[in-house]
Formats: structure tokens, sequence, C-alpha cells
């Protein structure tokens, strides 16, 4: 078992090693062959335990505020599991787990393993989770799973997974097999290879296959943040693991608007373009890169700018620094019909249009006409893909301007739309207007609501601050209305939905 440690640990990060030490801890292994681990890792790294008494004192305290909390809760088990999380806010958290017929015991147990491994570590955890299971399901087979996975659309399984291995009870909670990629959605079931990668760094045996028995669990949980604040989290559906919030107040929405302000800002790269994306089992960022996005960013950050944020400089600079970005990839056709470059060889409305909306609001939110040229050019790029009867070309050669797609997204119509009227919005030029209505008209005159198309509902919204005309708020509602149904008929979250319940 102790070469299988450290075998593990060899050439890893060192945030391996915690939680190597933290698993040997929560299987319940002897102190004696913890200290030995501690010690042959020590040799490996080069480290030395140092006893933090802020950190320790710390922890133990976010701790004891948890444990509070599970007081008022009726938990009755013949035997408890409780799960202890602790994150520095910049790595997957380090996980502990402890069974005990006496739920303190239980508690206790977790919490000196987690310590131990904190110290050890030098570990700065400013999170801190305590999940405790409530609700066990009888044994099923793996077939009784599959059809469990197979319900959870949008990769939205929400239970732990318990198993049994060589007489060891093997639980998992259900962060721990999403974030880890032991789900395999694709086919319904568990991914041997994942799930053997996990185990073995929490130091289970290795599966030869998959179990032919397993329970499924949920759990009762409480997170603590930094500023020592407890906040319960949903145990049930698609909101688990989750924060409750009864009613998002402007206070909360504030919050969630500023973090994912920091977030984007901290993505941005040296030539402007932003950091796409990260897969969360692995760590590694997403390859490759999406110019639509880029644009849909930097609206996104106009959007967010707060002049009396602290970091309202900061935020300025990395939008200033993504348009930057847009300016090195700019087609001209003519002198006054520009596009952006979509892709290598190609060029889409959607990709004009995004940008166009991105510029024009930085023009109105900054007063800065620094851009409305650039806006005008991209406008009539626009206009000319658009056809008589108010469609649009979605995609085109950069190189030969023809056709490469008539018809790609049915959003790419809704994106044009919102452009020339966010154009009109700025230069009150007619020509921009009367382009959008003529898409929006072939739009609805074509039964557009079918496609429950979010950026129709932005169209509603934009066009009717300058034509007040019935079909417009009439189109507004039906597309909403469509829509209801189906959206709370999901089992997974959508932002697309989200975005058109705002509008």
């Amino acid at each position: 078992m102790k070469n299988n440690f450290l075998n593990n640990i060899k050439g890893e990060l060192s945030i391996a090693n915690a939680i190597v030490v933290t698993f040997a801890l929560a299987i319940g292994l002897s102190t004696s062959t913890i200290d030995n681990i501690s010690q042959e890792i020590h040799t490996i790294e080069e480290i030395q335990t140092i006893d933090n008494k802020d950190v320790q004192a710390s922890l133990e305290y976010k701790f004891n505020k948890l444990r509070n909390e599970f007081k008022n809760n009726d938990i009755s088990q013949d035997e408890y599991y409780v799960f202890g999380s602790v994150s520095n806010g910049k790595t997957q958290a380090i996980v502990g787990m402890s069974c005990d017929k006496e739920l303190d015991k239980a508690f206790d147990e977790v919490v000196s393993n987690i310590s131990k491994v904190v110290s050890i570590k030098k570990y700065n955890p400013i999170w801190v989770k305590l999940d405790v299971v409530n609700n066990i399901s009888k044994e099923m087979s793996p077939s009784s799973l599959r059809s469990k996975i197979a319900k959870k659309s949008g990769q939205s399984y929400r239970e732990g997974i318990m198993f049994e291995n060589d007489g060891t009870t093997i639980a998992l909670l259900e962060s721990e097999l999403n974030c880890n990629s032991i789900i395999d959605y694709d086919n319904d079931t568990l991914s041997l290879e994942y799930l053997n990668n996990y185990i073995l760094l929490r130091g289970y045996k290795e599966l030869t296959s998959l179990p032919t028995k397993f329970r499924t669990f949920s759990t009762i949980s409480y997170f603590c943040d930094e500023n020592n604040n407890i906040y319960p989290l949903y145990s049930e559906g698609v909101g688990t693991g989750r924060r409750i919030v009864e009613e998002l107040s402007n206070e909360e929405a504030k919050k969630v608007v500023k973090t994912a302000t920091n977030y984007l800002n901290t993505q941005i790269r040296a030539d402007g373009s932003f950091i796409y994306g990260h897969y969360a089992a692995e760590g590694t960022r997403i390859v490759g890169y999406n110019n639509i996005r880029h644009s849909g960013t930097i609206w996104a950050l106009v959007n967010c700018y707060d002049e009396n944020a602290s970091n309202s400089k900061e935020c300025k600079e990395v939008i200033d620094k993504a348009i930057n970005y847009l300016n090195g990839i700019i087609c001209k056709k003519t002198d006054d019909i520009y596009h952006i470059i979509y892709s290598d060889d190609r060029l889409s409305v959607g990709m004009d249009a995004l940008s166009l909306v991105a510029l024009s609001e930085y023009t109105k939110k900054f007063n800065d006409d620094t851009y409305i040229d650039l806006c005008k050019k991209l406008g009539n790029g626009i206009i000319d893909l658009q056809k008589e009867d108010g469609r649009f070309i979605h995609i085109v050669n950069k190189n030969s301007f023809k056709t490469v797609k008539e018809f790609s997204t049915v959003y790419y119509d809704g994106e044009a739309i919102l452009g020339l009227c966010k154009l009109y919005g700025i230069t009150k030029d007619k020509k921009y207007l009367d382009a959008a209505k003529k898409g929006f008209d072939y739009c609805i005159d074509n039964d557009y609501i079918d496609y429950d198309d979010h950026w129709l509902e932005y169209c509603s919204n934009e066009i009717t601050k300058y034509i007040n005309e019935e079909k417009y708020y009439t189109f507004g509602l039906k597309n909403i209305a469509h829509g209801l149904s189906k959206m709370k008929a999901k089992t997974y979250t959508s932002h697309t939905d989200f975005e058109k319940l705002m509008q």
C-alpha cells in the first residue's frame, strides 16, 4: 500500500502529495504507516513540516462552525459517512472521508486527518466543506445505474456512488465523480480508467473491472468561505452542491457579476486573446479559439465595467487589449465594407454582428467615438451579406467573398439584427435600422418562434426602443411563451434560456 502511494506521487505536483496523505488517513492506515509515508514524501521533495498555528487555528475554527450546522438536521444512519474537503482556492479540493457508527467520531477523524495533511503540506485552505451522507439507496445493478445516469441529460448526474472493492467500501461524492471524469456520459456508465486513476490516488486497490453492485447516496452539505461565512448547499436536483439561494437579491447578483468579471480579467493573454477555457478534470487548457466568443467576452466586460470598482482600471485595460486583438483580424472588402475574420479562410455574419455589438456598447458606455468608423464599416459588411427578402448569408470565403454556407445556424440572424439595432443607437443612421427591420420582419414572417432563439428576444427588446409596432412586442412575448414548458422540463441549466428570460 505504501509503495502504491509513493509511486503515485513521484514526478507529480506537490499538491498530489497532500492528496496521498489525506486519503491514507481517510482509509484508516496506522499512525506509524502515515509517519513513514510522510517521511518518504519529505525525502523525495526535500521539504520540512512546519507548524503553522494560524492556519491550523483557522481550519479548526471553520470545521467547528460547519459541525454546528448539522445539529439541526435529522441524520439517522447505521453508519455515518462524513466527507471533509479543503481548497486553497487555486486547485481542486483535497477530500477526506471517514465512516463510523457515531457521527461525532466520524467528524473528529475527518477533521484530524485533514488537519495533519494541511500541516504536512504547508497548505492554506481558505474554503472548507463538510458533507454527511443522509440517504443511501439499496444495492443496484450496473444496468440500473446506467438507467439513472441516462436520465440526467446535460452531464447532470448529481448523486454520490459507493461500492465494495476487496472488502473495502469506496464512497465518492458527486463532485469527485464529475470533476475527475469518472462518469462516462457517452455510454451512461463509469469509466474504469478514470475511476482507477482516482481511487489509486486515494490509496485503494485497482479495479480489474467495474463493480457488479452499486449504491447511490445524497448528502447534507455546508460550505465555509474565506470570510468564515457558512452556506447551506442544495442536496438534490441539478443544484446539488451549490449554495441555496431562495431569492436572488441585487447584492448577491452584483457579487456574481463582480467575481465573473474578475475571472475574465485574469484570462487575457499578451496578444489580446483570452484563455478560452479549462478542462476541469485534467486542469489543462482548451486548445483552439473562437473569435465570436472573443467578441462576446468583450461585450460582457463592457456591460460589467464599473467605474467605481477597485479593479476598474484593470478591467478597462483588458477591454482595450481585447479590442486591439479584433483590430488585428479585420478583413477589408472595400474602403467602406469591413468584416472580422471568423476562421482561417472564412467570414461569418455572426462574427461581424457580435463584434459590432461589443464595439457599439463600448462607444456608448465610455462615450468614446474611437471605433465609430469601424462600427459603421462592420454594419455595412452585415448589410452586404443581407438578401433582398431580409435573410442573411451566413458564411463567405474571406478571399473571394463567395458564399460558403448560405445557412449555418439560426442564431446568426438574430445576432445580425441586434448588431444593426445597436449601431443605429449610436449613429441614428436610418439605413441600419431599416436593415434590422427587414431582417426581423423576415424572421416573424417565417415563424422563427419555432426555433426558441434567445437572440431574437434581444432583438425584440432592442428594436422596440426605436420602432413602436405591436408585432415586435408580440413576437417577444410569444417567443418566451413558446419555450416556457421546455425550460421547466429541463434537468440541466441553460444560460441561453436565462438570457432569453432576462431580455
